[in-house]
């Protein structure tokens, strides 16, 4: 079964649409997952509706561990930075599960600043870029022993830690390129209606 969990609580009627807010769904082993892809849903003028993405996450076999504390989205000259801490769960120790990430344009510009909207309004989506603040912790003390903000130096740092290439590529698929193909644009001709909210399960 599809776990659901809404971080925010924003529902704004956009284009006659109902605006999603940061949410993150996992998907059980065996169940269909979307594109692995980063997948940018635009307005019918080419503007920011919602991005998507997929994340992989494997269970802690230790006591050190690592969680995303932030993801970030960068737009039109400026860097949003999300916190997902809320959103955030476990896997079963050595299980790996598959997340999609769906970020709104109301929550990259409530993040920025609301005095940057247009500025985010106006930016060309095909120039987003996805990364995101990732905690390597202590989980019997819950001191910070380091942050990666930077996907180049995921596999430095965590290696220095003792992860493994199954914990470094995971943490990795945090960051996604766009290759401008990547951009939905609805079909005109269809009219706008109600977009279902992600609500909590």
């Amino acid at each position: 079964m599809i776990k659901k969990i809404t971080v925010l609580t924003i529902i704004l009627m956009l284009s006659c649409n109902l605006a999603l807010a940061v949410t993150l769904t996992d998907f059980e082993p065996g169940e269909e997952m979307p594109s692995s892809n980063i997948q940018i849903m635009t307005h019918i003028d080419g503007t920011l509706d919602y991005l998507s993405y997929v994340i992989s996450s494997s269970g802690a076999t230790s006591g050190i561990r690592y969680r995303t504390s932030a993801i970030t989205v960068t737009i039109g000259g400026h860097t949003a930075v999300i916190d997902i801490t809320a959103l955030v769960g476990s896997a079963t120790p050595g299980a790996t599960v598959y997340s999609q990430i769906t970020v709104t344009k109301e929550d990259i510009i409530k993040a920025i600043g609301e005095q940057y909207r247009n500025e985010v309004l106006q930016a060309n989506p095909e120039n987003i870029n996805i990364g995101a603040h990732i905690q390597i912790y202590n989980a019997r003390t819950g001191d910070v022993l380091a942050t990666i903000t930077e996907r180049d130096d995921v596999a430095s740092v965590a290696g220095s830690f003792g992860f493994g290439q199954q914990d470094i590529g995971d943490m990795e698929t945090r960051w996604q390129e766009n290759s401008g193909s990547n951009v939905i644009i609805p079909d005109q001709n269809v009219t706008p209606g109600l977009r279902p909210s992600v609500l909590v399960n």
